[in-house]
């Protein structure tokens, strides 16, 4: 049985800090330079996607991401309506957050009205994990852009 496409598990530290290195570059590039609230709940889920995203697992990266910017705009009053809206057209986010949330509902959900089993194929798992990886990657910066740029002087 070849099993060269599983990753290892954990990854080694010098990958783990690799990677921890990228997720600190993408949250300095992120954050608002007067800082950023928001609430427990978008925080703890921040921690958890580090984890993620240092431990390679991609397709979690891509759901959590999502999640917390769902979370991160309810907080803020704005999930489904305009205010959500608008912070992510001041950031320059709509097409990211867009595909961001087609990717997320395509994996968890699979193609709207077909039947087929598309959500998250198999071989394409296995053998696309760098695909997967740049998409984690994009995912976790949009997370991030939107979560961590509510400066508390700012409504």
């Amino acid at each position: 049985m070849n099993i060269d496409w599983l990753p290892h598990s954990p990854p080694t530290r010098e990958v783990w800090e690799h990677r921890r290195q990228i997720y600190d570059y993408i949250w300095s590039e992120c954050i608002n330079p007067n800082g950023s609230i928001t609430n427990q709940h978008a925080d703890s889920l921040k921690l958890e996607l580090e984890r993620c995203f240092c431990s390679g697992a991609w397709v979690a990266c891509i759901i959590l991401s999502a999640s917390i910017v769902e979370v991160h705009l309810s907080y803020l009053g704005g999930w489904k309506n305009s205010n959500g809206a608008t912070l992510i057209e001041e950031l320059e986010l709509s097409a990211a957050w867009e595909a961001l949330r087609e990717r997320r509902n395509m994996l968890i959900h699979g193609e709207k009205g077909s039947e087929k089993n598309d959500r998250l194929p198999s071989q394409e798992y296995r053998h696309e994990r760098e695909k997967y990886q740049k998409l984690a990657t994009a995912s976790v910066y949009t997370a991030l852009k939107v979560a961590l740029n509510n400066p508390e002087d700012i409504s």
